[in-house]
């Protein structure tokens, strides 16, 4: 026989075959304290730096660390692998982070809980792609701060993807989502065209077609541009490829500088006076402007977003 009786000790007494065991229940201020140790953990796991963590959450280094062992002694085992270049996270700690994203998920939906739900105000967090995506995203905000005075756009720019989808409120990228959180609130084409400034064009002279591009011209490359299959097929036949770079900043710089001649999107190129278009061969690349449900049909976000796809259509 099991018989069960509470006290007012936040403890439930158990009583299994004559043997009574005490079962101890968390009470309000018990749950607060490891909720806040699992948003510690959480965060320096995707930071990787305990040091870096507790500066941007107001927290001393030594803190901040005990907070998470002490959240290690209560699952009785190691959540992250420390050393002086940062921390890693363990077999558990990838358990341990999926519960502490749906913690952050409801933290998000009680944020948004509110009347600014409904008003053009606050906040819009929105992620994108180093330098391609900025770029775009920059040539919508001077008419969006205009409509909307109120709301901050905080823009992450990052080689690397949002751990989950409710970090941000909207996300530029150049991926098909398959994440079930994910909702696509637009679709559009970023079109590409070769550019070089006027100080390439006075020196080496103006490019008269592909082939001569590829036999007399310097030109310089981001690594991710091989995804563009014509490119591609284009830089396999190229006698002079001066500079590959990772980023489209550097990209952009080593063009405006007269290093070479490359492709650029649109939504770029035509903002520099000094650079020359060159229409030699279409190409173009998909992009998903992506939200999910708690904030897809905020005003701000749908304003914003109109603005994207007006700035996208015209290129």
């Amino acid at each position: 026989m099991i018989t069960m009786y509470y006290s007012m000790h936040t403890c439930v007494g158990v009583t299994i075959n004559r043997f009574h065991i005490k079962v101890y229940i968390m009470g309000i201020k018990q749950k607060a304290t490891l909720l806040r140790n699992l948003l510690c953990f959480s965060a320096a796991a995707q930071t990787g730096k305990i040091n870096e963590t507790a500066q941007k959450n107001g927290f001393k280094q030594s803190n901040l660390s005990n907070m998470i062992k002490d959240l290690e002694k209560f699952l009785g085992g190691q959540l992250l692998n420390r050393s002086r270049s940062g921390v890693q996270i363990t077999s558990l700690g990838k358990d341990v982070l999926d519960i502490a994203n749906d913690v952050e998920k409801t933290v998000y939906q009680l944020e948004y809980y509110s009347k600014q739900k409904y008003e053009y105000s606050g906040k819009i967090r929105l992620w994108t792609t180093e330098g391609v995506g900025v770029g775009l995203i920059s040539s919508c905000l001077s008419e969006f701060y205009t409509l909307h005075p109120n709301i901050q756009v905080d823009i992450f720019g990052s080689f690397q993807k949002p751990r989950q989808i409710y970090d941000i409120d909207m996300g530029l990228i150049f991926e098909e989502p398959t994440h079930d959180d994910t909702v696509v609130i637009y679709k559009g084409k970023m079109n590409f065209a070769f550019y070089a400034s006027q100080q390439y064009l006075s020196k080496y002279g103006t490019p008269k077609s592909l082939k001569d591009l590829q036999e007399n011209h310097c030109i310089c490359t981001r690594q991710n541009f091989t995804e563009l299959s014509e490119w591609s097929d284009f830089i396999k036949k190229v006698k002079h490829l001066s500079v590959t770079t990772d980023s489209s900043n550097v990209l952009l710089s080593l063009i405006l500088d007269g290093v070479g001649i490359s492709i650029l999107p649109k939504s770029i190129g035509r903002r520099h006076k000094d650079l020359t278009e060159f229409d030699f061969m279409s190409l173009s690349r998909d992009f998903w402007v992506v939200s999910h449900k708690e904030s897809k049909d905020l005003p701000k976000v749908r304003s914003l977003l109109q603005l994207i796809r007006q700035a996208s259509e015209k290129l």
